[in-house]
This record gives structure tokens, sequence and C-alpha cells, in this order.
């Protein structure tokens, strides 16, 4: 059942007793031909749902390429001659990952998209692992997507009836950054005219960003008149307000 190359014989004839052998002749050459039809290449998942990294650790998370027996059993099976595939990966959806900022291609095989297929005791391995690192990158944010893709035209594979795409979401699991007044000192030496004003400065967490909009609702202990609700806008729905 492998596809394979077409694969030859050689019959000969020996001398033996009562015959003189006719060396212009003695052989004929039989080429078997391969009539087995190729694996199909496929992602054994249409999609997953990781976690980021997060504590400073970033995480990992695989992905199955399967070499799938034509017929449709669903079994794994190896090529029998050399072929190859290539891969490609993007961010996708509303939210799309960033390759670097929040995801890294971290092993073989394919670091650079492409997987070369070569035979061992005569049959190519069954199945590929795909090793993506997600970053912790101590951002409050959405959920992100990337997708991975099988490129066209395998070598001696086919397509056909595959699981060609492989969407990830990436989750957010950062808790909201913390927020308060710069300071909580006593303020004094203000009088009641509307020359003397106090503008307390509010702050994020050190260290951390959000891709969220930032409001802020506060009350004041006295009857004064004050404002009491402040906005911050991400930067274009994407921003990290500080």
């Amino acid at each position: 059942v492998l596809y394979e190359d077409n694969e030859t014989m050689l019959v000969r004839i020996t001398a033996n007793s009562n015959c003189t052998v006719n060396t212009a002749k003695d052989d004929a050459s039989i080429t078997i031909i391969d009539n087995d039809n190729p694996p199909i290449l496929s992602f054994e998942l249409t999609s997953s749902s990781p976690n980021e990294g997060t504590g400073g650790v970033d995480a990992t998370q695989q992905v199955k390429i399967q070499l799938l027996d034509p017929n449709g059993s669903g079994n794994e099976q190896p090529l029998g001659r050399s072929g190859g595939f290539s891969y490609s990966i993007a961010g996708s959806g509303t939210n799309s990952a960033t390759e670097t900022a929040d995801w890294v291609l971290s092993t073989d095989p394919g670091t650079n998209k492409t997987v070369s297929l070569s035979t061992s005791g005569g049959q190519t391995s069954s199945s590929f692992i795909i090793v993506l690192t997600l970053k912790d990158d101590d951002v409050f944010e959405y959920d992100e997507q990337l997708t991975i893709s099988l490129t066209s035209s395998p070598t001696n594979l086919t397509l056909t009836g595959a699981n060609t795409t492989h969407v990830m979401t990436i989750n957010e699991i950062e808790a909201a950054p913390l927020v308060g007044f710069s300071s909580t000192d006593a303020v004094s030496g203000k009088n009641e005219t509307s020359a003397n004003t106090y503008t307390p400065r509010v702050i994020m967490e050190s260290g951390r960003t959000s891709d969220f909009d930032v409001k802020i609702v506060w009350d004041i202990d006295e009857d004064e008149t004050y404002s009491n609700t402040i906005e911050h806008t991400a930067a274009g729905g994407g921003g990290h307000p500080t």
C-alpha cells in the first residue's frame, strides 16, 4: 500500500547441463509500476486554544501534521519515496497574533516552514510536529489568533480531503493591571480660592500595559464639586495605555 517509486527486477538465465546460454539474451528486466495513491497531508486538528506564557515563563504548543491513508481509514501511512511540503503561519481574526511579540516558531521540522521527507528503511515518517513558543508579554490584552496553512502542491502527497488549516487562539490569562493614585500622602496648604486646585495623578501598575480602554471612577467624601470619571482610550483600539 506504500506510495513508492517504480521497482525493477532482473531475471537471468544461468548455465545448466545440456544447454548453452545465449549471453546476448540471458536476462530480462521487469519494472513493477506502482499504482497506489499518495498519502493525504493533513493537520490532525483544525483548531486549538492554548494559554499564553505567564509569570515570566513562555509556553509551548504543539501542532501535529499527519500523512494519512488515501483510502480514508484515518490511519497514518508513511511515504515509500521522498517527498516534501511547506506551510505558512500568519496572524488572523479580529485580534491577530504577531510573530516575535506573541509567538515564535521554535523547533524543527521546518523552522523555515519547509519540510523535506526522506526515506529510512524504505519509508518516511508518518507524522510531524510543529512547536510554537507562546510569549509571556505582560500585556493585558484580547485573546489573539493565528492560522497555520499547508501550502498547495506538496511533493508526492495530496491535499484532497485534508484539514489544510489549523486555527490557534492564544488565550489571555494575565490579570488586569492595578491602577491607583501616584501618592496617598495628605495635601496641605490649599484654600478654597479658585486659583488653588489640586490634580491627583492616577497611574497604572509599573511594568504593566493594557490593550483595553481604561475607565476609572472615584468618590470624594466631602460635599465639593468634582469630576469623578476619567477614561483612557487605547490608541487605535490596540494601544497600550500606561
